[in-house]
């Protein structure tokens, strides 16, 4: 029985471990592309949006399914600039279905087995991760 209790514990460690990992991968992953949507916008790409999204998503490699706001347009930004002028922003939205990894599905259910079917709501079904960077410059 403690064997039992304690494998259990184990296993919610790595599990509950498992989705801080993935949260701070997409995390870490839009602030890369709000990068690489700035340097696109200075280099005068057409699409900034569509760059940073494939940057985010590269860093996650072929065969993973995050997906990503690309046809999102620069917006004014929630703040106001020098002598509140009204500054532009890009927004990279990722987000990334727990589902799709199978030790994160294999965790669900473990959680639903040992409380009886509630535990599927434990664990996030949809992991998101959001970066805002100001692509307009105010003047010095």
């Amino acid at each position: 029985m403690v064997l039992t209790v304690l494998l259990l514990i184990l296993l919610a460690i790595i599990g509950y471990g498992a989705i801080f990992w993935a949260q701070q991968q997409l995390s870490a992953a839009a602030g890369e592309g709000a990068r690489a949507g700035l340097q696109a916008h200075y280099s005068g790409s057409a699409n900034a949006q569509l760059v940073a999204c494939q940057a985010a998503e590269g860093l996650f490699g072929a065969g993973t399914s995050v997906e990503c706001n690309r046809t999102a347009m620069p917006v004014t930004c929630t703040w106001a600039g020098a002598n509140t002028a009204d500054v532009e922003c890009m927004e990279i939205v990722l987000r990334y279905d727990v589902a799709q990894w199978p030790l994160l599905r294999s965790f669900q259910g473990l959680l639903g087995f040992v409380s009886g079917g509630d535990g599927v709501n434990l664990v996030p079904r949809t992991l998101s991760a959001r970066a805002i960077i100001q692509i307009t410059q105010e003047p010095l």
